[in-house]
C-alpha cells in the first residue's frame, strides 16, 4: 500500500450455527479483528434478531431422482425468510460421488429463477449421506407455482475424490483423472494449487474438505485463499502444525466435472 492513499475493502460474511440455537438471549455481538502493520484494531458491531420471524414453509417431497446413473433422493423443502433449505441424501451405492448441486434453483410458472446458490454451495451434513444445501431465499415473493430445478451436479468416480499429495516432496499420489488441478508448490506448512481457467466463467469453490495424515489425524487449514488471474485460478492452504506425517489425504469439496440431467419438481 502507498502511503497516505485511503483504500476500502468490502466483503460479506455469512454465520451459520451448526446446531440448533436455544438460548432466549437474542442479542449479538459480531466482532471482527484486523491487523494492519502489526497493530490490531477490532470492530464490534451488535444486533438483536427480532422477536417475531415469520414462520418457515416446508415442503415435503421423498423423490428419487436419478442423474446418468447416479441417484439421490430430495427429502423436503424449508423455505425461511432468510434462505431456503433443500435436504437430499445421497444413495451410498452410487459409482461416483456426488460434490456440488452447482445449479439448484427453485423457479416460479413464468420459469423465472426466485431462489438459487450464490457464490458456491453452503451445505450442512455429509456424515450419513443426508445433506441440507442452503439457497438465497426469495420469501416475501409469492408465485403461483414453485419448482425445485437440477440440472447439473459435479461429480467424481469414487476413487478420484480425493486428492493424496506429499507436501514435503511435492508428490501426488492420488488425483482425478483429468488432472485439471495441479500442486505447484508445497511444504509442511503451506500448499499452492493452480487451474488454468476455461473461458469467462469462474470456478467459484474452494475444492478442497478435510485433511488427513497417513496416521488417521486430522490436520486443520484455518487459513485458505483463492485467486484468479487472467489465465489460472490459485488455491492456497495453510496448516495449523508441522508434526503430521505425509502423504494427506485431501478430501474433495468441489472439481469441475459435471453430469447433465433434467430434474424437476413441483412444490406448489
Amino acid at each position: 500500500m502507498d502511503e497516505g492513499e485511503n483504500y476500502t475493502y468490502k466483503d460479506r460474511i455469512t454465520y451459520q450455527f451448526s446446531e440448533l440455537y436455544t438460548s432466549r438471549n437474542q442479542s449479538f455481538d459480531l466482532k471482527i479483528a484486523i491487523k494492519l502493520k502489526g497493530e490490531e484494531t477490532v470492530f464490534s458491531v451488535p444486533f438483536t434478531v427480532p422477536e417475531q420471524i415469520k414462520p418457515s414453509e416446508v415442503y415435503a417431497i421423498y423423490k428419487e431422482v436419478d442423474i446418468k446413473g447416479q441417484k439421490f433422493r430430495v427429502e423436503k423443502v424449508m423455505i425461511s425468510p432468510l434462505r431456503l433449505g433443500v435436504k437430499i441424501s445421497i444413495d451410498p451405492d452410487n459409482t461416483m460421488k456426488i460434490l456440488q448441486f452447482e445449479d439448484m434453483r427453485l423457479e416460479d410458472e413464468k420459469g423465472e429463477v426466485w431462489g438459487s446458490i450464490r457464490n458456491g454451495t453452503t451445505a450442512f451434513g455429509g456424515e450419513d449421506g443426508k445433506y441440507t444445501f442452503f439457497l438465497q431465499s426469495n420469501y416475501f415473493s409469492q408465485p403461483e407455482k414453485l419448482y425445485l430445478r437440477i440440472n447439473k451436479v459435479q461429480t467424481l468416480k469414487v476413487e478420484e475424490a480425493f486428492a493424496e499429495v506429499n507436501t514435503e516432496t511435492g508428490g501426488w499420489l492420488n488425483q482425478p483423472k483429468d488432472q485439471k488441478i495441479q500442486l505447484l508448490q508445497s511444504n509442511k506448512h503451506h500448499a499452492e494449487f493452480i487451474m488454468k481457467n476455461s473461458g469467462d466463467e469462474e470456478f467459484p469453490f474452494f475444492f478442497i474438505g478435510s485433511a488427513i495424515d497417513a496416521n488417521g489425524e486430522e490436520v486443520e487449514t484455518p487459513m485458505t485463499g483463492k485467486f484468479r488471474e487472467e489465465e489460472a485460478t490459485h488455491w492456497n492452504l495453510n496448516f495449523d502444525r508441522t508434526d503430521y506425517v505425509n502423504p494427506l489425504r485431501l478430501e474433495l469439496f468441489a472439481y469441475p466435472n459435471y453430469l447433465e440431467g433434467d430434474m424437476k419438481i413441483e412444490l406448489k
